[in-house]
C-alpha cells in the first residue's frame, strides 16, 4: 500500500472511531494521479450492508419510470393521502406538512407531483404512498436485482405497514403517530456491490 493510500486509509479509521458506536463508515473509493492514472484502491468496512435512508428515493423513481414507459403506470394516476397516514418529515415539505395537522385532512396528488416531492424535496409521504402503490419493498426488490441487475441489495421495511383502506390507491393508515422513524424504507447495500444498471 502506497503512502498516500495508506494516510487515506488511517484517516478513515481515524473518523472511523470518532463515530464510536452512533455511527459507521464504509468506504470504498480509487485514488488517481492528476493524469487520470490509477493509484490506489482505498476502502473501510467494505463487506458491511448500510442502511441508505433517503437515497432509496432515486431506485423508487427509477422503478416509476419503468412502470410508466410500459405502460403499467401513468403519470396523470391520482393517489389519495389521509393525513393520518402521513410520515413525519420536515413540516416544509408539500405532503410531509399534513403529518401535522392537528385534524383528519385527505389530499390528492398525482403520480408526477408524488415523484416530484420525493425527489426535490425528499418528501417521505410522497416515497411512501409512491412506494405502496408500486407494491411496497418486495416489488421495489425486484426492479433492483431482476430489472436493473444489482447484486447484493436488499430492501428492507423497518415496520409493518398495512393499507386499512379497501382502494389500493390510498396510502396505507398509520395508527399510532411517531410511532415509526422518518423514511421506514431502507436499502441495504455492501459498499463493494457493482451491479451493471441496463
Amino acid at each position: 500500500m502506497s503512502a498516500i493510500a495508506q494516510g487515506v486509509q488511517d484517516l478513515f479509521e481515524t473518523y472511523g472511531k470518532r463515530l464510536g458506536g452512533s455511527a459507521r463508515l464504509g468506504i470504498y473509493g480509487v485514488l488517481l494521479a492528476p493524469n487520470g492514472e490509477k493509484r490506489a484502491d482505498v476502502e473501510f468496512n467494505q463487506y458491511e450492508r448500510f442502511p441508505m435512508a433517503s437515497v432509496v428515493k432515486v431506485p423508487l423513481a427509477m422503478l416509476v419510470a419503468s412502470q410508466v414507459a410500459n405502460g403499467s403506470l401513468s403519470l396523470d394516476e391520482e393517489i389519495t393521502i389521509q393525513s393520518r397516514a402521513a410520515s413525519p418529515g420536515l413540516m416544509a415539505n408539500p405532503v410531509d406538512r399534513l403529518y401535522f395537522l392537528p385534524f383528519d385532512a385527505v389530499r390528492t396528488y398525482s403520480v408526477e407531483q408524488l415523484t416530484g416531492f420525493m425527489l426535490r424535496n425528499s418528501d417521505n409521504t410522497a416515497t411512501d404512498a409512491l412506494l405502496h402503490r408500486l407494491g411496497g419493498t418486495a416489488a421495489l426488490t425486484e426492479f433492483l436485482v431482476h430489472q436493473l441487475h444489482v447484486d447484493g441489495i436488499c430492501v428492507e421495511s423497518r415496520s409493518v405497514r398495512r393499507a386499512r383502506s379497501s382502494s389500493k390507491h390510498v396510502a396505507p393508515h398509520r395508527p399510532h403517530r411517531w410511532k415509526y422513524p422518518p423514511n421506514d424504507v431502507s436499502i441495504c447495500l455492501p459498499v463493494e456491490s457493482r451491479g451493471a444498471l441496463g
